[in-house]
C-alpha cells in the first residue's frame, strides 16, 4: 500500500462527528441548547406517530444538538459513530461538513 503523499489526509481517518467543546459553555446557553434539544426529539416522537411524516427527520438533529450541550452525550454519540463502517460514516458527513470541519481543525 502507497504512503500518502505530504499534506494530504488519510481517507479512513475521520474527524469526529459531534465536536466536545473545551471549555464551559454559559448556563443559559447551554440551557437552550438542552430545551431545544428535547424539544425536537420530542417533536420527532410525535412525528413518529403518524403515518405522514418519519419522525427520525427531526429527532436526529435534537440528538445531535443533545450532543454539541452535554459533553458526555456528545462522546456516547462519537463512540457510536466509531462502530460504523467507513462507507456508513462517509454517507453521514455531506462534503462541505468534512471541508469546513477540516478547516476548523486547522484554526486551532
Amino acid at each position: 500500500m502507497a504512503t500518502p503523499r505530504s499534506g494530504t489526509s488519510d481517507p479512513d481517518k475521520f474527524l469526529p462527528l459531534i465536536p466536545i467543546p473545551r471549555k464551559k459553555r454559559r448556563p443559559w446557553v447551554r440551557f437552550v441548547m438542552i430545551g431545544g434539544s428535547i424539544l425536537l426529539i420530542a417533536v420527532g416522537v410525535a412525528a413518529g406517530a403518524l403515518p405522514v411524516v418519519p419522525g427520525f427527520v427531526v429527532a436526529i438533529p435534537g440528538l445531535l444538538l443533545l450532543g454539541v450541550s452535554v459533553p458526555s452525550v456528545g462522546r456516547w454519540i462519537n463512540k457510536q459513530d466509531a462502530k460504523l463502517s467507513p462507507k456508513w460514516r462517509r454517507r453521514l458527513r455531506p462534503k462541505a461538513w468534512r471541508k469546513g470541519r477540516r478547516k476548523l481543525q486547522k484554526l486551532r
